[in-house]
């Protein structure tokens, strides 16, 4: 275990630099304005609600992660909000990963210098940036460190071990989908490990049929019923098993996965060029440009990898490509996803395992070694030539997390024409008080998405700031006209007209976003502040009341709530 803690070391030295990088991107949301983690009293209510509420337009409601809330609630008590801590545990996080990678190579009988290949290419792998770099990306890396510690359990129980490693299996597989919902495909490759694996002395026909299906069943059998046991979870606590953010046809569905696979695929061989968002358009009809070609590549890949297995006589080639496809099974669900969102790096986290695993079996058949073998002279160089080389591009791709501006440069940069990109800038650029170039952006990406409620709604928002209620009036109307259920398009729209002079509306407006979200704090005393300039005293103080009972230490409400009772 020296050599992995070794690789551990190195791995953490690539990432010291992120200490001091900033809270960036979704953290905003899920943790500097989420009461859930700044505030007590919420553990029991993150096994009952979702993880990101706070998000706007239809994103809400679909993610279950209580252990993830668990995790930044953990850092909050030990950090509060200076982000130095916070990156020091998701480094930490990747690097344990990153240790079981190790152990992982050794369980499935790779060669020492293989299993140090593998454990390097996993641990300084660029794609691992946005996981490793960003603090919210810490729910890829932990879902993963729960997932091998289960895999490893599983393999000692299914190679003659004793039940209670299955059973500790097991319930590091609840934690797993607990953590990150892409664990839910688990079963599937226990399953396909069982089918690799089984039956190693029966008959070619009972071990290709009955044999490897009876081991794939007894494999699977447990996570199975944890997997049932957990959409049941899902079921009870946010009133659905899964969850749609776009209903694109499937057709488009379907016809865009080529182009998926393949661009993952170059971004795992050639990690240059990262960024958080990339500009890939969806493929409706297979005659559209990025189908065959993509497909075409993809068929070349598996049959090179097919003659690699074939030629190697080995079921690590096989199982490299259950680690590299079934993971992200569950980002080939476009509908999950906002619209141009379903690319990221954080989707291969655990598929860089399947990298890691060939370039682990590549520097064994070079090296001729056996997994007892001694660590040998050619072995050490070329891990330390492929671990310098991923070393060099991991450090220098860190650089661009640094904060929301240097974020989003480098997104809009690399695909000008992404919905994300150009929001994220925009919304950067606003809070260093760039305005002008914020609405040119804006306006830019509304030309490509002209329906894309979250554009619209913030450049309703950002003409509010500045004082342009014409324009905010428009903006906002348009958004609540595309998606009508969120409480802040009305709530500004209130604002506004209220600014305009139009009070009535403008209660109107506050009343319906109170409607949507009942408990959003500084709702109520916007409504008692107008109600008490129209007059009605009866209908301001009950207003205040019930912004106290929310905010039980609000001056503001207090004082506004004694005006009204004496």
């Amino acid at each position: 275990m020296l050599l992995a803690a070794v690789i551990g070391f190195v791995t953490l030295l690539a990432y010291v630099r992120t200490f001091r990088f900033e809270f960036v991107y979704d953290d905003t949301v899920l943790i500097l304005k989420n009461p859930a983690v700044l505030s007590s009293g919420h553990f029991w209510n993150y096994f009952s609600s979702d993880a990101v509420s706070g998000f706007a337009a239809p994103m809400a409601h679909i993610y279950y992660r209580p252990l993830l809330l668990s995790w930044f609630r953990m850092n909050f008590l030990l950090f509060g909000l200076q982000p130095a801590g916070w990156h020091v545990t998701a480094v930490l996080l990747h690097v344990l990963a990153t240790v079981l990678v190790y152990a992982v190579g050794r369980a499935v009988r790779l060669s020492p210098s293989g299993t140090a290949m593998a454990a390097l290419v996993f641990g300084l792998h660029p794609l691992h940036v946005e996981t490793a770099a960003w603090i919210s990306g810490a729910a890829d890396s932990l879902y993963a460190v729960f997932a091998l510690s289960s895999f490893l359990l599983f393999l000692r129980w299914f190679h003659g071990g004793r039940k209670a490693s299955l059973a500790g299996a097991l319930v590091l597989f609840a934690a797993g989908t607990l953590c990150k919902e892409s664990a839910i495909v688990f079963p599937a490759i226990v399953f396909a490990y069982g089918w690799i694996d089984a039956c190693p002395g029966a008959s070619p026909i009972m071990s290709n049929i009955a044999g490897r299906l009876r081991a794939s069943l007894r494999a699977s059998a447990g996570y199975v019923l944890v997997g049932i046991g957990y959409f049941g979870l899902r079921l009870w606590s946010l009133g659905q098993v899964g969850g749609h953010v776009t209903s694109l046809g499937w057709g488009t569905v379907v016809f865009t996965w080529p182009k998926i696979l393949c661009f993952h695929l170059w971004h795992l061989v050639y990690p240059v060029g990262l960024s958080e968002a990339y500009s890939i358009r969806y493929v409706s009809r297979p005659a559209e440009p990025g189908f065959y070609l993509p497909l075409l590549a993809l068929l070349v890949c598996g049959l090179a990898l097919y003659a690699w297995q074939r030629k190697s006589d080995t079921k690590l080639v096989r199982l490299a490509c259950v680690w590299l496809l079934l993971p992200l099974l569950p980002t080939l669900d476009l509908n999950a996803f906002g619209i141009g969102e379903f690319v990221h790096d954080r989707f291969l986290y655990l598929s860089v395992l399947s990298m890691a695993l060939l370039m682990g079996l590549a520097v064994e058949k070079l090296q001729g070694e056996t997994m007892s073998g001694q660590f040998p002279l050619r072995g050490s160089a070329v891990c330390v030539a492929v671990g310098s080389v991923l070393l060099a591009l991991t450090v220098g791709q860190t650089g661009i997390w640094k904060d929301d501006l240097s974020l989003f440069t480098r997104a809009y940069q690399y695909s000008p024409h992404s919905r994300s990109a150009s929001i994220n800038l925009a919304s950067a650029l606003a809070s260093h008080g760039r305005f002008s170039e914020a609405k040119a952006i804006y306006l830019r990406s509304l030309q490509d998405w002209p329906m894309e409620w979250t554009t619209i709604y913030n450049y309703g928002y950002l003409c509010y700031q500045q004082g342009d209620l014409a324009e905010a009036e428009k903006y906002l109307l348009r958004a609540i006209q595309i998606y009508p259920n969120n409480d802040m398009e009305h709530f500004f729209l209130g604002l506004t007209w209220n600014k305009m002079g139009q009070r009535e509306k403008a209660m109107e407006s506050l009343q319906k976003a109170i409607e949507i979200s009942p408990k959003k704090e500084g709702y109520h005393f916007a409504l008692g502040v107008l109600m008490r300039a129209a007059g009605n005293e009866m209908g301001a103080c009950m207003a205040f009341r019930q912004e106290l009972a929310l905010v039980p230490n609000s001056a503001e409400a207090a004082a506004q709530y004694r005006r009204c009772i004496q």
